[in-house]
């Protein structure tokens, strides 16, 4: 907390009042020429830099809240805000070239050169500001990871699922195989039964040649009926 009020105190205030005095320097620029230049490149840059305008107002309504004692907020939109500034440099170098052209070839050099020099010094103030924004992003990520990570230690100490029991594991290896539960004379037929076309199954011990017919559906049968 007293970091980031002596960041926002020693880099963004002071600069802050510069840099809003521009900003509605260069609206009342615009609305003063709107009607002989509206069509013009140059003047629709000029227009692109006062809509990025509104990030500077925006700043000074944060800058009110963190006096009355909420700094907190401004850090946590100080990434957003460093990118809204980003985007209004990229505009104001772009109108600054556009300018700098009407300069060199002596067009409308009163309200050239005035936006010119509002311009140059806008990018100079924002420069300031965005230093300071940096330096609370920085701020940022640190309580971010202090808030994480308060010992500077890595927490390992998350739930690891326990192997399912032999019992629970797979409830089809604790079945037996139903063919091994049946008597050894059957489990010798079943084969027989599946694919009639097996080779013949082997007289029981016991009985005789004379009756010269094999084992067949005979005795599948008495087997099957003795279930």
């Amino acid at each position: 907390g007293s970091n980031g009020r002596d960041i926002i105190a020693s880099c963004i205030t002071p600069s802050l009042s510069k840099l809003i005095l521009d900003c509605k320097l260069l609206q009342r620029i615009e609305y003063k020429s709107k009607n002989p230049h509206r069509t013009r490149d140059y003047f629709c840059a000029l227009k692109n830099v006062n809509r990025h305008a509104a990030f500077v107002f925006y700043l000074e309504s944060l800058l009110s809240t963190a006096a009355s004692g909420e700094p907190p907020r401004l850090i946590r939109v100080s990434k957003d805000l460093l990118a809204g500034f980003d985007q209004m440099s990229k505009s104001i170098k772009v109108a600054g070239t556009l300018f700098s052209h009407l300069i060199r070839h002596d067009f409308f050099l009163p309200f050239s050169l005035s936006v010119f020099a509002c311009l140059s010094r806008l990018h100079e103030v924002l420069e300031q500001i965005k230093k300071g924004l940096r330096a609370l992003c920085a701020l940022r990520k640190k309580n971010e990871v202090h808030t994480e990570n308060p010992q500077g230690s890595i927490n390992y100490t998350a739930e690891v699922p326990q192997k399912a029991s032999k019992k629970t594991r797979s409830p089809e290896r604790n079945m037996q195989n139903p063919v091994s539960t049946l008597p050894t004379q059957l489990q010798s037929v079943l084969p027989h039964i599946a694919n009639p076309k097996a080779e013949p199954l082997e007289r029981p011990e016991g009985d005789s040649d004379d009756e010269g017919e094999p084992v067949g559906d005979a005795e599948t049968a008495a087997l099957l009926a003795a279930l």
